[in-house]
């Protein structure tokens, strides 16, 4: 039986490599596929089918020796269908001694599996064949529920489109023919092909495929669209910017496969020593043969970790990532998760962390008879009809106190400066202080003082003037992000010493925010190349620094960091420098990231101690109990059904302050505050 286990295994490699030489001289070359294009079909890989083809090989092999202890002959076929299914362990091995020129941990599985074979333990044979089978398909379904999400972005293309030609008729159009300035029809329930802008109609879209928040948007006409989202409600005209490889979803899908390859350094380097442990076995096994026998020296041969070890560290890493793409957080670079948990030092930029696009309604100044109620109605009819921040300011204000616009024309806006109206009789002028004097409008002395005691805390003032007199003034101030006192609670449960601010406002302003918000140390009148100074210093005194801010305006900062992240749009996040990227611009996420990435280092080494445990077992049953390979297997089963369960948790759910004073930079003054009491 045991010359006929080898002769069967020579056999059936031989015929097989043959058989693969006449398939590739057959072949066609594939047609080169560029990365990022967004295809609608998910073809299954070559890879898969070759793993899944082996595997079903596999299980009738283990059913055709169950039959043979009945029908002994039937064995000779069993025989037969694991050598088969031993190739490709084989070919592995000796991919890596031929062409890679190593001794790895794929040559340590050839050796059990012929070794086995050949001296007919062929159930035993079946068994390790198989789990290794196994392993390789746990792996490929993990891509493929990471390519899931992918798909959310990078598979939803619509092959054909409603283009609208110049004689207002809508004909259906293949996807690859439409072109840049070309106009589209989208209707409900229909996916935004391209990146354009709309030119007529309105709809409600659904972004979440890009930015993992469920709130539906409302676009009209000067609306940008982004592909990959869907059409709600309504109808759109939209004029081609981006054609479908070039869109913000597929530059989204980009670096989402490219993260999707990504390893831990752990990972990574357990792999390595689980290759590098091939040699020192292979030469124990071979100086305890003659002590032990050789069923005990193969079973040594199988206590190494490597198979386990690529699989579910590979399957928990993509499963983190895949808990954190439904959260709407982008990781770019996967190295950063790693290093977020020795971060001890977090920075944020105040104008794109801390506070929202949208400023507010602060305080009212009243210069003359008219109520605060007159002049903010008066402001608000002016502003009516304008988009800016400013305007949606006045006007929110206006609605919540349940004000009723009053109707205004002859309508004059001068960009940057402010806007009049006319009301009947009346001229109404609201804008800056500069606009009011370009106006030849004189200035009460309580205007002039409030808008300096306003721009100290870098509040904004927007005078209100009625016939050539200013009857009162609005202060306009930045709005806090309503999660950020919470989140700077919840980072501080994790470990961070340090939180600071950087901000190009005043001191004043500055100041008062970081003893709000309890803050470490805030840095004012700061220049934007001037924030990558900042980190640097704090990296020179020992921290390790996250900064967050604009992925885009402080990408020197954000290169300087060793942890960098942004809110930027979707638009913009093939610009975005920061290595991960909150899509939905929600900070709330922050902690969920540290959790997550100390959940990883924590998962992966329980896995890789729980591995190296059973790889204990083994080796020591082997030299000391002459433990035979399927008492082996049988140990690694049971490790990997444990593996199992610590890699899936993260698809399960299961994802002090201190002072200090900061040396001066001339460019910008950096001021450490005590967390008040």
């Amino acid at each position: 039986m045991i010359l006929l286990g080898f002769e069967t295994l020579a056999a059936v490699y031989i015929v097989k490599r043959v058989i693969e030489k006449k398939r590739a001289k057959k072949t066609e070359p594939v047609k080169d596929v560029k990365k990022n294009a967004l295809i609608n079909p998910v073809e299954v890989s070559q890879d898969e089918k070759q793993v899944d083809h082996y595997l079903k090989v596999n299980i009738v092999g283990i059913a055709t020796i169950l039959i043979g202890y009945i029908f002994y002959p039937i064995k000779l076929i069993a025989l037969g269908l694991i050598s088969y299914s031993a190739v490709p362990i084989i070919r592995e091995a000796e991919k890596s001694l031929l062409v890679e020129k190593k001794v790895k941990n794929d040559l340590l599985n050839s050796i059990v599996s012929v070794v086995c074979i050949g001296t007919g333990q062929i159930f035993t044979a079946a068994l390790v064949t198989g789990l290794y089978h196994l392993g390789d398909k746990m792996v490929i379904k993990t891509q493929n529920r990471s390519n899931a999400i992918i798909n959310d972005v990078c598979q939803q293309q619509p092959n054909k489109v409603w283009l609208l030609t110049q004689d207002g008729s809508e004909v259906e159009t293949a996807i690859e023919i439409v072109q840049v300035n070309d106009i589209i029809v989208v209707n409900t329930g229909n996916i935004v092909p391209v990146d354009g802008k709309i030119v007529g109609g309105s709809a409600m879209i659904d972004q979440h495929a890009l930015t993992g928040e469920f709130v539906l948007a409302e676009k009209t006409v000067g609306d940008h669209v982004l592909a990959a989202t869907l059409v709600v409600n309504g109808r759109i005209l939209v004029k081609i910017e981006h054609t479908s490889i070039d869109t913000t979803a597929a530059q989204v899908c980009d670096i989402l496969k490219d993260t999707a390859e990504y390893k831990t350094s752990l990972q990574s380097r357990s792999e390595k020593w689980a290759d590098n442990l091939a040699v020192p076995l292979i030469g124990a096994s071979v100086v305890l043969l003659p002590f032990i026998g050789v069923l005990p020296a193969t079973a040594l041969l199988y206590s190494s970790p490597g198979n386990a070890m690529k699989t579910f560290a590979s399957l928990q890493t993509f499963n983190y990532l895949i808990f954190l793409s439904k959260q709407g957080v982008l990781v770019k670079d996967g190295r950063a998760l790693e290093e977020l948990r020795k971060v001890d030092t977090v920075l944020f930029d105040k104008t794109s962390a801390l506070v929202i696009e949208q400023p507010i309604v602060g305080e009212m100044i009243i210069c003359d008879e008219l109520s605060e109620t007159q002049v903010l109605n008066y402001a608000a009819a002016a502003e009516h009809k304008l988009t800016h921040p400013i305007a949606r300011a006045i006007l929110k204000h206006a609605e919540d106190n349940d004000l009723t616009t009053i109707p205004v024309e002859n309508v004059h806006y001068q960009m940057g400066y402010g806007i009049t109206v006319h009301k009947e009789n009346d001229i109404i002028q609201v804008g800056s202080l500069r606009f009011m004097d370009m106006e030849g409008i004189s200035l009460p002395e309580i205007i002039k003082q409030t808008q300096a005691d306003w721009h100290r805390q870098g509040h904004f003032l927007v005078a209100v003037a009625v016939n050539k007199h200013i009857k009162g003034a609005i202060e306009i101030k930045p709005q806090l992000r309503p999660e950020i006192k919470v989140m700077l609670d919840n980072l501080r449960q994790h470990k961070i010493k340090h939180i600071g601010i950087v901000s190009g406002d005043h001191k004043q302003s500055t100041q008062k925010l970081a003893r709000e918000l309890e803050i470490d140390s805030y840095f004012h009148d700061v220049l934007p190349q001037d924030k990558a100074t900042i980190v640097e210093n704090l990296q020179k005194q020992g921290k390790t620094v996250c900064f967050v801010g604009d992925g885009v305006n402080d990408s020197i900062a954000i290169k300087q960091a060793n942890v960098s992240i942004s809110f930027s749009d979707a638009s913009a996040v093939k610009k975005d420098f920061a290595q991960i990227v909150l899509m939905d611009g929600n900070i709330s996420h922050l902690p969920t990231l540290f959790e997550v990435a100390e959940n990883l280092s924590v998962d992966t080494t329980r896995i890789l101690a729980m591995l190296g445990s059973v790889a204990a077992l083994i080796s020591t049953g082997a030299v000391f109990l002459q433990m035979r390979v399927i008492a082996a297997v049988g140990c690694e089963i049971a490790g990997n059904v444990m593996g199992f369960g610590y890699a899936m948790r993260p698809l399960k759910g299961g994802a002090d302050t201190s002072s200090s004073t900061l040396p001066l930079l001339e460019s910008a003054e950096i001021t450490s505050i005590q967390t008040q009491p």
